[in-house]
């Protein structure tokens, strides 16, 4: 909810996914990135998502279990 209620420019870290990343982060699947390691607000299309952790070169979803997608479209 945080990251929802946010202005994504508080967001010490952010990180901006196209639609292919997008959807697959919303099923719960890590995504690679170059961005600094921490706690990092995802974005697409300039809207919050949630928060996600990277390290080691790799986005890690922490999206609640519920709130993740299951379909693959």
């Amino acid at each position: 909810a945080l990251a929802m209620a946010m202005p994504p420019e508080c967001a010490k870290r952010r990180v901006q996914l196209d639609d292919v990343q997008a959807r697959a982060w919303l099923r719960g699947e890590s995504i690679e990135t170059c961005g600094e390691r921490g706690w990092t607000l995802v974005l697409w299309k300039g809207m919050p998502l949630g928060w996600g952790k990277v390290s080691e070169g790799t986005l890690k979803n922490h999206l609640p279990k519920g709130l993740r997608r299951t379909e693959k479209a």
